[in-house]
């Protein structure tokens, strides 16, 4: 949003569950990054940046060309790397997490 010098607020969660204020905002979505514009509410990277680009085009977020290259990157970050990532993380770090961060599903 600061690329495209729009102004915004902003909030600090908590980086595991539970996420008291994101989880009325999002009816139970627990996925972060999110974005609220009037009654609308997104939780995805990459939906936030195209609804982003469609509201405010200029700076351009997504380049003419580079659509594929950001999806399939974007893709693999989000899907395949940061699995491997947290499953690292989550094991050797076990001893320090909360309670609460290995709940699944709601209460």
């Amino acid at each position: 949003m600061g690329l495209k010098s729009l102004r915004r607020k902003s909030v600090i969660m908590a980086p595991v569950l539970p996420k008291p204020d994101l989880l009325p905002l999002t009816g139970g979505y627990r996925r972060a990054p999110g974005l609220q514009i009037g009654a609308d509410v997104y939780c995805d990277t990459r939906m936030i940046l195209k609804q982003l680009d469609r509201r405010h085009p200029e700076p351009t977020l997504f380049p003419a060309g580079y659509e594929g290259p950001a999806n399939a990157v974007s893709a693999w970050v989000e899907g395949p790397l940061f699995a491997s990532i947290m499953v690292y993380a989550w094991g050797t770090n076990h001893d320090l997490m909360p309670p609460q961060s290995s709940k699944i599903g709601p209460e």
